[in-house]
């Protein structure tokens, strides 16, 4: 008893909370809401050296619990949530409501916060530690609060530094009282004086700013433009896919030069006239001339190479390829092929692959349009009845594109499928027929 009292209980306050004796520790009992007696708290015999500090819970009953809930069912003005069961105790013989978490400074439970809605001023009164670990707690538990919309007031007590005549490792609210000496008037002072916690969340700018709906609704947007009407966007990145030998690089030469020359393209679409690199990393220089004499495409059309150069798209290359595009004024350039330009490390790596994607967008805000090819994987039995899952690689590449136009060869025949495009809807499938001499 001599050792609650000189922590400044008196009977009252003893015989109030209930507090005994079992022959080796004084037991502090922990009602809930109802009243009922759901465990206890033990504090070893603080007169012997081993047990002089420490609280430790019954096993098997030890889940962390709010001391002195029951206030929770009166109509409250204020709270004062401590540290600790002995501090919520002394607050309460002082007059004031008070409560706390039998499990330390960093226990509060964030389902226990709606309970305290209703109440209008919610202090928060934690230890001043020299370690910060009551600063710590306290800091935790006010954003508990400010997350479901209450406002909550952190009281500071005194740092241990502020005492020169004794050196302490921490204040809380029973040395405050006891070994400080204040009264109950000079801690309603410390109350008055609290100013509501703010959150760095809510008092920083955030670069992130939103629009609402109506905003957007109000927006004007220019019109798509098209390097080809209805199929393929300009300023996009479009990929063309399909197995080896499926008339990929046909068609792609096919494309450059109805493109050169501002020609509809499949007897139906509207071409925008542009200038065309070619980054030909599979063919080579004798086989795309073969092509172009037999596809019998004037020789003076804008329509560049680079074959067989070992490219390696890099920010190094892209930086070139804008200076090449702005001398020669070109606005579309073709890879071909994917496999063969890109330096990720593993294009079923979707991190790698959006390196890859970054660098064709840098080409995009230079209005260079980019057409690809790329690989299928090997059919197996089971496969996919749609095309756009037919490209090997991570699902990121057909993530990152504007538009995919799958490729499918039928002996002298080919059916085009466009399975993504960003700017609208998608055209049916068509055949191409291949005629050659």
């Amino acid at each position: 008893m001599e050792w609650l009292y000189k922590r400044g209980l008196i009977a009252d306050t003893i015989k109030k909370f209930k507090l005994g004796w079992d022959g080796k520790n004084i037991t502090i009992p922990i009602f809930d809401a109802n009243g009922d007696c759901v465990n206890f708290k033990l504090k070893r015999d603080p007169t012997l050296p081993s047990g002089s500090k420490g609280m430790y819970s019954i096993l098997g009953r030890g889940r962390k619990r709010l001391f002195n809930e029951i206030i929770l069912k009166q109509k409250l003005e204020y709270v004062i949530i401590s540290e600790g069961e002995w501090d919520c105790m002394l607050l309460d013989q002082y007059g004031y409501y008070a409560i706390t978490s039998t499990g330390g400074a960093s226990s509060f439970d964030k389902n226990w916060v709606e309970a305290f809605e209703d109440i209008k001023k919610v202090y928060i009164c934690y230890d001043q530690d020299r370690n910060l670990a009551g600063q710590n707690g306290l800091l935790k538990t006010a954003k508990l609060f400010t997350n479901k919309g209450i406002t909550t007031y952190p009281v500071e007590l005194p740092h241990p530094s502020s005492i020169t005549n004794d050196y302490l490792e921490k204040i809380d609210i029973t040395d405050y009282f006891i070994k400080l000496k204040n009264t109950k008037d000079d801690f309603q002072k410390l109350l008055d004086n609290t100013k509501q916690y703010i959150s760095k969340i809510n008092t920083e700018k955030s670069i992130i700013h939103p629009i609402s709906l109506k905003e957007l609704m109000t927006k004007k947007f220019p019109q798509v433009k098209w390097l080809v009407e209805k199929l393929l966007p300009s300023e996009g990145i479009i990929a063309l896919s399909g197995q080896p030998s499926a008339y990929k690089t046909w068609l792609i030469l096919y494309l450059a030069i109805h493109l050169a020359k501002g020609e509809i393209v499949f007897d139906r679409y509207i071409t925008s006239k542009t200038g065309v690199l070619i980054v030909d990393e599979e063919t080579g220089e004798p086989w795309i001339k073969e092509r172009i004499m037999k596809m019998q495409a004037d020789q003076e059309l804008p329509i560049y190479l680079l074959s067989k150069t070992g490219f390696k798209l890099t920010e190094s290359s892209v930086k070139d390829l804008i200076i090449v595009c702005q001398e020669y004024k070109i606005g579309l350039i073709i890879f071909d092929s994917l496999l063969r330009i890109h330096t990720a490390r593993d294009e079923n790596d979707a991190v790698e692959m959006a390196k890859v994607f970054s660098l064709f967008q840098k080409l995009n805000k230079e209005t260079i349009t980019i057409i690809f090819t790329h690989h299928n994987r090997k059919q197996g039995l089971f496969r996919s009845s749609n095309p756009s899952q037919d490209m090997r690689g991570s699902s990121d590449i057909l993530a990152a594109v504007d538009c995919h136009l799958a490729i499918e060869r039928k002996e002298e025949m080919i059916i085009v499928y466009q399975t993504k495009l960003r700017q609208g809807e998608e055209v049916k499938p068509f055949r191409l027929d291949v005629i050659s001499d």
